[in-house]
């Protein structure tokens, strides 16, 4: 039988059906509610778990990145550059009235009235991924955001320097690691006579696995050589310890409750070639001379070395070597800026002081232009820098004319000339270094050997240079960058790195000092290009320098055995003569820190401004439990005040390295 149904059961059964379904505007308003509660969800899941962003306050980091800062272009040079005003954080404590240009070192007096982008900026917006140590272990260099272990409400951002059951130490700008192999229960092991020292040790050594040589020896550390420690790391004695193979080891006993422990010995901590990029400062680009300086006749940086010049200066700055020379036709730096004093005499007179002409150059220093400046804060003062630097890099554009020649890339540090030379006929690079001392194992090469063979330092070919091909091969313009930085050389050609047929890493002298004599300038002229048998021209050149950790502690803020006022060592660093007589550069002090395990230490880019590891007292590290991620990318760097506000200032979004 076939059903039927009446239109009032049709009207009855929509009637329902509509009764049960909720109107339209109540759905979607249902909807949207659901749409925002699920992205809140996801908001705070995403902060908690992936990412979160964070705003730099202070300029600790600087300049990779930047706290609240002045972002100003030099009117004289056109150099763009970034001026700290961390004390416009707090109201009423000051504001930034000077700048100074990091090249041409122009006093620039801020107009904030007429001009408000001469007004400070806030710090940058950076993005900081909270999974990225939950797929791998954080690495030195790496930039973090942790939690202050003195009040865990407060976030820091900081580099990474030290890894857990490491001794660090910071030793004339650099950073050295030495990584913790056992501990050991001993007591009075202090009394033990040195000539019997090794034969107590043994055991321990053994029973880690690490077996001494029959020649093994150990010597006491005098207690006057060990470097300042920090509150509860403080040592009573220690040993070095050098087994058959020529593998060394340090003892360290603390005064502390703790237990002896072994450590492998000291090296350098390497930064890798992208890090170390981002860390280099600008100290000259001949693209910047500063208009006012070319008018009234400033001593140019770059000079030809030899009494008859063979470069010349073309007048789009660019310098040019027209002849070809069988001799080697070089080109060094000499760092001679204007003072402010000089300065104003200049803009005053519109003529150089008398005092320049007998200008020769000084030292390359450890110059901020983020700290330099001038405020009416209470505790205001310039910053010239006061500390000698000696791991620089070159940078040029260079062309080549030739099918044939030489070019040479010179950098002196200690008085010690590390040289890069290309042969343009066939585009192989050739490293060497003046002072004869051996290319030694990378650190993963050394590693590897003294596992195998119970060996370190030299490598087995040491005898032999490293060489590298590169693409300088017959006419044509090249980007080259070489840089001298932590002992070793390092090249690139066109922004590519360029990797040689053997480590070039070099084991530096124990002192490392400025030299200078009347032959060989050295330190005074630390930079050289030279090229032979070939037409060439330099576009623009720069020079950079690395960064300079500084070795001060909690209860020291001075890094100096003794003091010297800035005055003296600006006079210093101007006068060679004296760099062989006078104390300073022997004076630079060394400190060291112990990190735990699972623990970590910090420090900042910045670091004549930064609070980081170095001054938090007996504890210089943090927990890993406190460490919040690891800083990704600045994702809005301040906007500029114009007619269109909140325009992204792109230059400056960048992955942070």
């Amino acid at each position: 039988m076939n059903s039927t149904s009446t239109p009032n059961d049709r009207h009855a059964r929509k009637s329902q059906d509509n009764s049960e379904r909720p109107a339209a505007g109540t759905q979607a308003t249902r909807e949207t509610v659901e749409s925002v509660v699920i992205a809140v969800i996801l908001a705070f899941l995403f902060r908690g778990f992936v990412a979160e962003a964070f705003v730099i306050p202070t300029g600790s980091m600087a300049p990779t990145l930047m706290g609240r800062h002045v972002d100003v272009t030099c009117p004289q040079c056109r150099y763009a550059y970034r001026t700290g005003a961390t004390e416009e954080n707090e109201p009423r404590r000051g504001v930034v009235e000077t700048t100074f240009c990091p090249i041409c070192r122009y006093p620039l007096h801020l107009d904030r009235v007429r001009n408000p982008n001469q007004r400070s900026f806030t710090g940058d917006r950076i993005l900081v991924s909270k999974f990225a140590y939950e797929l791998s272990e954080p690495e030195r260099w790496d930039v973090i955001v942790f939690k202050y272990p003195g009040n865990a409400k407060q976030n820091y951002i900081k580099r990474l320097i030290g890894l857990p059951g490491e001794l660090i130490r910071i030793r004339h700008g650099d950073i050295y690691s030495a990584r913790k192999r056992f501990e050991f229960e001993s007591e009075g092991l202090e009394r033990v006579p040195e000539d019997r020292i090794v034969d107590v040790l043994r055991p321990h050594f053994e029973g880690a696995g690490i077996p001494l040589a029959e020649g093994a020896t150990a010597s006491r550390i005098a207690r006057t050589e060990l470097p300042e420690t920090v509150g509860a790391q403080s040592i009573d004695a220690a040993w070095t310890v050098t087994d058959g193979g020529g593998r060394r080891y340090f003892v360290r006993l603390p005064g502390d409750t703790g237990k002896p422990a072994v450590y492998s010995d000291f090296a350098i901590a390497r930064k890798p070639p992208e890090r170390a990029d981002t860390l280099m400062q600008t100290v000259h680009d001949t693209r910047r001379p500063g208009d006012t300086l070319v008018e009234v006749g400033w001593p140019e940086r770059w000079r030809n070395a030899s009494a008859e010049p063979q470069w010349r200066i073309a007048e789009d700055r660019s310098h040019r070597l027209e002849k070809t020379t069988r001799e080697t036709a070089w080109l060094r730096y000499r760092h001679v800026y204007p003072s402010e004093h000089e300065w104003e005499r200049i803009l005053s007179t519109n003529r150089l002081p008398e005092s320049i002409a007998r200008a020769s150059g000084e030292l390359i220093s450890d110059y901020y232009t983020y700290n330099d400046r001038h405020s009416t804060a209470p505790d205001n003062r310039q910053q010239a820098g006061s500390h000698w630097v000696g791991d620089l890099a070159v940078e040029c554009a260079l062309t080549i004319g030739g099918e044939s020649g030489l070019v040479r890339l010179d950098l002196v540090e200690g008085g010690v000339h590390y040289e890069c030379a290309i042969d343009v006929a066939t585009g192989r690079a050739t490293l060497s270094n003046s002072d004869g001392r051996p290319f030694v194992a990378s650190d993963a090469e050394e590693a590897a050997r003294a596992d195998a063979t119970g060996q370190v330092g030299t490598m087995p070919d040491a005898g032999s240079p490293p060489t590298a091909e590169t693409p300088v091969h017959g006419p044509g313009t090249y980007r080259v960058r070489f840089a001298n930085c932590d002992d070793e050389l390092r090249l690139w050609i066109d922004g590519r790195f360029i990797r040689f047929d053997r480590s070039t890493a070099y084991a530096a002298a124990q002192v490392v000092e400025p030299r200078w004599s009347p032959l060989d300038p050295g330190d005074l002229a630390p930079v050289g290009i030279g090229v032979s048998g070939t037409p060439a021209e330099l576009a623009w050149i720069r020079v950079l320098r690395d960064v300079y950790y500084l070795a001060i502690v909690s209860s020291r803020m001075n890094d100096y055995d003794r003091a010297f006022s800035e005055s003296v060592i600006q006079d210093i660093f101007r006068s060679p003569e004296e760099w062989s007589s006078t104390s300073l550069f022997a004076g630079r002090r060394t400190a060291e820190f112990v990190i735990p395990d699972d623990h970590f230490f910090p420090l900042g880019d910045n670091s004549p401004e930064s609070l980081d590891g170095r001054l938090w007292g007996n504890e210089t590290y943090f927990e890993r439990d406190l460490l919040i991620g690891k800083a990704m990318m600045v994702y809005w760097p301040h906007a500029w005040r114009r007619p269109i506000p909140f325009l992204p200032n792109f230059r400056r979004m960048t992955l942070i390295h």
